[in-house]
């Protein structure tokens, strides 16, 4: 059982170190600041090559209007493969210069190119995941990533996924590494982020709540025994909460083994009273009902429901 008064003040001081955004930005190092006269000319090169690609038809009706598209792309492919991180940290300003590079990586950028974007963008990922339009370059770059390529970034940021994952914009880098994590490796990389406050913290989060239910939807069981014994330290006062008990119906949703089914009722008997006449508790007991009806298990909560009924 949580103590609430705990409760209260780690929530005290979550709101109180949140109160300034501005000082959780990862801002880029010194040494990697952009001048304005750079940071132009670098999307105005993506800009003008976007616009020439946008302007190409899709369907070119003569053999000069093919080769004027195909010789656009190459110069376009030539740009952003000799493109410097200065010149990929400068596009990060402009959204039609970021979405450029996101077409390329998504449809031209070979797997030699991919490896070598991923070596340019490293000890930088934070700062991109963080930007408004940097975490829809990172997105699309994750999708093309292969695993070795992914490893890299998860080891990257690794340290700080649990605290950006409550990020309005890293969130989603965040979850897509989760997606298209297929290794135990990368498995071990996401689930050692978290300890039982940056759990607790991220459960709560509007973001990382999104977070927390990627991790059990797409991690193996098998592999989240010790996540899975630290979410149910939390399950049944996250149960009461608007976003909390998102997290414990997804917990529910994808808990199959018999020895944590039967942990999550015992936890439930003593607290089902609270839980089924609160505002959102009701909604995880029917989910239960649910999700586990093909269980005897189930039948120490439908007993309960007779009781006290």
């Amino acid at each position: 059982m949580i103590d609430q008064n705990t409760i209260n003040t780690k929530m005290t001081k979550k709101i109180d170190n949140n109160c300034n955004p501005e000082d959780e930005k990862v801002k880029a190092p010194l040494k990697y600041k952009i001048s304005e006269e750079s940071q132009d000319q670098s999307i105005s090169q993506l800009n003008t090559h976007c616009s020439s690609q946008m302007t190409s038809p899709l369907f070119p009706s003569s053999n000069t209007e093919a080769s004027s598209q195909q010789n656009t792309s190459n110069n376009n492919n030539l740009i952003l493969t000799n493109f410097t991180l200065q010149n990929i940290l400068s596009a990060l300003a402009d959204k039609k210069a970021t979405k450029c590079i996101q077409n390329w990586l998504s449809k031209e950028a070979t797997k030699q190119d991919i490896d070598s974007f991923v070596k340019k963008l490293n000890g930088f990922y934070r700062f991109t995941m963080k930007n408004k339009n940097g975490n829809y370059l990172c997105k699309d770059l994750i999708a093309v990533c292969d695993l070795q390529q992914r490893i890299k970034i998860l080891k990257e940021i690794t340290k700080n996924i649990s605290e950006d994952s409550t990020d309005q914009f890293a969130t989603f880098p965040i979850q897509t590494l989760i997606k298209y994590s297929s290794s135990e490796e990368e498995y071990k990389l996401i689930l050692d982020s978290f300890d039982y406050n940056s759990l607790f913290f991220a459960s709560f989060d509007t973001n990382g709540s999104h977070v927390i239910q990627d991790i059990m939807e797409h991690i193996p069981e098998r592999f989240r025994k010790k996540f899975n014994l630290l979410f149910l330290q939390l399950f049944c006062f996250l149960s009461c909460k608007k976003i909390g008990v998102l997290c414990a119906k997804q917990f529910c949703t994808y808990t199959k083994d018999e020895e944590m089914i039967e942990k999550i009722i015992n936890l439930i008997k003593p607290e089902f009273l609270r839980i089924a006449t609160s505002e959102f508790g009701h909604h995880l007991i029917q989910h239960i009902l649910e999700v586990w009806k093909n269980t005897d298990k189930i039948n120490k909560i439908k007993e309960e429901i007779i009781s006290k009924s």
